[in-house]
């Protein structure tokens, strides 16, 4: 009920914002085994490496995430779930260049022009790792502005702050000085910008990681129930 108050969801950035994307996938599919996945692709032994937590903290795994709900409604039959209704649009678009050719046609793909009468918004969800800069992430943010506006649909938007740092040391890792800097400083962009900011900091900051990158799907699902709860609270018209 609550998307289909919308023409379309985009996720735009890259694998932080993935595994959040992922956890909707899961919710929608009413699959917490492998909904993030093509599993009509997967042989059994990937099927069986990739269940659960595995979706999320192995590497080889990632080539098999959903990217859009167009796939899986053409590779899904209609059992009743309410994933294949195909009532909203949304998709994960990868990237972390602002001037990436193929992300902005994308984006734009996904926000045609639509009639003055048709008062339905289209929700972007961006959020960037503080593996790339504070410059590089805020001409991201802008680019997608100015897509947005050129669209002249109504795009309500959500900057996803960083997690912290895991426990566990990893060699090249930003430190948790340097995360809260760029947290800090991303929300100070966004909000300046008219965009919402979901800071992901506290929520992450005392998780079990399992590798000192990723938190497993308990922490992805209660990311995306973040979400959710701010698409709730939007205006549908």
């Amino acid at each position: 009920m609550i998307l289909e108050r919308f023409d379309g969801i985009i996720f735009v950035g890259d694998s932080s914002l993935q595994s959040i994307y992922n956890a909707l996938n899961i919710l929608l599919r009413q699959d917490l085994a492998e909904g993030s996945l093509k599993q009509w692709k997967m042989d059994h032994q990937a099927q069986k490496e990739c269940r659960c937590d595995y979706q999320f903290i192995k590497d080889s795994c990632g080539e098999q995430y959903i990217t859009s709900s167009e796939e899986v409604v053409k590779r899904t039959p209609n059992h009743g779930n309410p994933y294949v209704c195909q009532r909203t649009l949304h998709a994960f678009l990868e990237g972390t260049d602002p001037h990436s050719a193929k992300l902005s046609m994308e984006l734009q793909r996904m926000l045609p022009p639509a009639p003055k009468s048709n008062y339905k918004p289209v929700a972007i969800i961006q959020s960037l790792s503080p593996s790339v800069s504070v410059q590089q992430a805020t001409s991201f943010l802008h680019k997608i502005l100015e897509i947005a506006d050129f669209s002249e649909r109504k795009t309500p938007m959500l900057w996803i702050g960083p997690t912290a740092a895991g426990h566990i040391e990893v060699k090249g890792r930003k430190g948790n000085q340097e995360i809260w800097d760029f947290d800090h400083s991303m929300a100070k962009v966004a909000r300046e910008n008219d965009v919402e900011v979901l800071g992901m900091w506290n929520l992450t900051a005392q998780a079990t990681s399992f590798d000192g990158l990723r938190f497993g799907e308990k922490v992805a699902l209660t990311q995306a129930m973040m979400v959710i709860n701010w698409l709730s609270r939007l205006e549908s018209s």
